[in-house]
């Protein structure tokens, strides 16, 4: 796991996002590429309630209002990335850090907002986002639409940053494909942390020698893991 795709919003959102991503980097040194992508008024429009009710003169008042929010929404994003390299000493540019260590690059696009999305998930390890307390000119179901499009493992920023995310990590597991893909995909990130824990719960579609054998499975990938 060596490049993490972490979108810039130019929200207040940004400042979590970007600091769950550093913390995943890390330990593994890998690459944060941070992506915006800028949403012409007609593609935002689809995803803006109500406007199609607007009559002749409001409705072009609320595309240039989309459009300077846009603007805005760029501006900050390209803000918030060179603040947070900056803070942090990391290098903003296209080469790799010395020594493994964390780097970083900006990309900035414009339009088809979910297909560039969709396509940098796809060209990188992981996907850092978080929930979206407004649109954000996107549609309400982009991290579902990532999940089942991208390939890739997305990682869901909580709502209060933690220092770290390797202390304790639970495994919550059940007999199902998906959550095979989810664990073979977090085992760098478990190889790096302090306690793993493997956790199911009895209802039915999982035994308890299941987890027995996802330990000894964890154990193969020199993972010491508790069930």
């Amino acid at each position: 796991m060596k490049t993490i795709l972490t979108p810039a919003a130019g929200s207040d959102s940004d400042v979590a996002n970007f600091e769950t991503a550093l913390a995943a980097a890390r330990p593994l040194g890998a690459h944060l590429e941070f992506l915006h992508i800028r949403i012409s008024p007609n593609e935002a429009a689809r995803y803006t309630p109500h406007l199609d009710f607007a009559p002749g003169a409001a409705l072009h008042e609320a595309l240039e209002a989309i459009a300077d929010a846009d603007k805005a929404r760029s501006v900050a994003a390209a803000r918030h990335v060179r603040d947070f390299c900056r803070r942090h000493g990391i290098g903003l540019g296209d080469g790799l850090a010395p020594q493994g260590g964390v780097s970083a690059a900006w990309c900035e696009e414009a339009d088809d907002a979910v297909g560039r999305l969709m396509r940098h998930a796809r060209h990188n390890d992981l996907i850092v986002l978080g929930r979206a307390a407004h649109r954000d000119s996107l549609p309400d179901d982009l991290i579902e639409q990532l999940l089942i499009g991208c390939g890739r493992p997305v990682l869901l920023t909580a709502p209060k940053l933690r220092p770290s995310l390797l202390g304790t990590v639970m495994v919550c597991w059940q007999e199902t494909a998906q959550a095979a893909r989810a664990l073979g995909a977090a085992l760098p990130l478990l190889a790096k942390s302090d306690r793993v824990l493997i956790v199911r719960v009895d209802d039915g579609s999982s035994a308890p020698e299941d987890v027995v054998a996802i330990a000894r499975y964890l154990a193969w990938h020199g993972i010491e893991a508790q069930t």
